[in-house]
């Protein structure tokens, strides 16, 4: 029960103080990027609150994980993206697409 008291208290807070404060600055024309980095704080004291405080600890887990993506950063991902034809030999590619422009200028007299 008090947990739950506490959650609606910390909600009127948002809802009366930093609910309004984004408003306006959306109104003001921050971009997305100016509102994440000014109210970047409110959003990483939220998540350690709740890490710290959830009884359930797939939420707890989950925003300690938040907090961690937003504190160290994302591992990045890499992708090695190779295409079909980018070992073909400069003449086989040429033929191919030789071929290729061939049937469009075909499709175009069918018309």
């Amino acid at each position: 029960m008090v947990n739950t008291i506490d959650d609606i208290a910390e909600f009127e807070e948002f809802r009366r103080e930093i609910l309004p404060a984004i408003r306006q600055d959306m109104s003001n024309g921050m971009t997305a990027e100016e509102l994440r980095t000014k109210y970047e704080a409110v959003v990483t004291a939220r998540f350690i609150t709740i890490a710290a405080t959830s009884e359930n600890e797939s939420a707890a887990v989950a925003a300690g994980k938040d907090i961690q993506d937003r504190s160290s950063g994302r591992p990045k991902e890499r992708k090695e993206i190779e295409h079909r034809l980018g070992k073909l030999p400069d003449q086989e590619l040429e033929a191919i697409l030789l071929s290729e422009m061939d049937d469009i200028s075909g499709q175009d007299s069918d018309k």
